[in-house]
């Protein structure tokens, strides 16, 4: 592992025991910042980690330097579930997008807690940084729109209801061509791209 702040946090965990261990885990959920306003007042451009044991949201915005913000929200009865996020908060916040791209995804199990928290909330931990990488690779893509409300028609276009939504990301795939088209079936012309 390349990024240094990542490998001084494994490097703590491995140097203490069992119990202080666990009060590393409970340091770094109490370290980990609020949300600011931006997200705080609209939860809904957070993504949800339904893979961690306790509610958690997350948010990553890469600025044009390529450096990576991370925000997360996550409840403080939640202790496990927000050192994790707080590890992650420390150790990848601020660093360069490559940086984080190239996080193990091992990075997890370095941290010998394997035999003091359930394989449920590890893999949690895994989850959130799956995700916070998937973010990364599609705002640096530039994947990603904001879509703030869809307002949904009746066949006589009248406004049936509204779906707010937060962003969305885009996804493209290749189009043949040649041979059948996956729309209609016939073949494509020649030329037709």
């Amino acid at each position: 592992m390349t990024n240094p702040r990542l490998r001084e946090i494994a490097d703590d965990f491995a140097s203490v025991g069992d119990k202080d261990r666990l009060q590393l885990l409970l340091e770094f959920s109490e370290d980990l910042p609020a949300l600011p306003g931006r997200y705080a007042d609209h939860r809904d451009l957070l993504e949800s980690v339904p893979e961690c044991q306790s509610p958690l949201f997350l948010a990553v915005e890469v600025a044009e330097d390529d450096t990576v913000h991370l925000f997360f929200d996550a409840p403080r009865e939640a202790p496990t579930t927000r050192g994790f996020a707080g590890i992650l908060h420390a150790g990848l916040d601020g660093m360069p997008a490559d940086e984080v791209l190239a996080t193990p995804a091992e990075f997890t199990g370095e941290l010998g807690l394997a035999h003091l928290v359930s394989p449920l909330r590890l893999r949690g931990m895994a989850a959130m940084l799956a995700r916070i990488k998937n973010q990364v690779r599609e705002k640096r893509a530039g994947l990603t729109v904001s879509l703030p409300t869809l307002v949904l028609r009746q066949g006589d276009g009248q406004p049936s209801g509204k779906q707010k939504f937060g962003s969305v990301p885009l996804r493209f795939e290749p189009v043949p061509t040649s041979g059948p088209c996956p729309l209609w079936g016939g073949a494509i012309p020649e030329g037709a791209y």
